[in-house]
């Protein structure tokens, strides 16, 4: 009895030192992995150097590989209002290590804002109400798709309640090219 309680034992120590040896290997492969940052590129950008936007974010070359601080480079980069879409895109080094890429891509800008329908004094009011709710779009401003929807409702309010009869507003958007836009907003009564 007393040889097996003793087997035992021997055993519970030795599955519990090798349990113990596979975490320290498994903790090494992990860092082994994560590994420092090689190399960082920005792809994409077209209306803001590279430098600037490496200011914008904490991962440096020669830092330890981090998702977190991945994510948070990422969110940061959104924040600025000057990208429509951030992706980051990480590979391994040639020689162990992390090389990181930004996939950005530029929020587009209005290049012209068109109002179809010939009417001044209405032109006014929409003028007024839009600036009143801080939806007036002018050439240079962001494009931002929720703001040029909300602004052809609020016209269309604009439009109906003085033509006494309903006037719906659509907006259409055309591409210049890969960063511009022209909004235009067509009426139909």
């Amino acid at each position: 009895m007393k040889k097996l309680y003793i087997s035992i034992i021997v055993a519970l120590l030795l599955t519990t030192h090798l349990s113990a040896l596979a975490q320290d290997n498994s903790q090494t492969d992990k860092e082994k992995e994560q590994g420092k940052v090689k190399r960082i590129f920005i792809r994409g950008n077209q209306r803001i150097d590279e430098k600037t936007i490496k200011t914008w974010i904490n991962t440096r070359r020669g830092d330890d590989y981090n998702i977190a601080k991945l994510d948070r480079d990422i969110r940061a980069l959104f924040d600025t209002g000057y990208f429509e879409d951030v992706k980051v895109f990480v590979e391994d080094a040639p020689r162990e290590g992390k090389i990181i890429t930004f996939d950005l891509r530029d929020c587009r800008v209005i290049w012209d804002v068109i109002y179809e329908y010939n009417n001044s004094a209405d032109e006014a009011r929409i003028a007024e109400e839009l600036d009143w709710q801080n939806l007036k779009l002018t050439k240079g401003d962001m494009y931002n798709p929720v703001k040029v929807r909300k602004a052809a409702r609020v016209m269309g309010e604009i439009l109906t309640r003085e033509w006494k009869r309903e006037a719906r507003v659509s907006p259409y958007i055309e591409s210049m090219n890969a960063t511009e836009v022209v909004v235009t907003f067509r009426v139909r009564e």
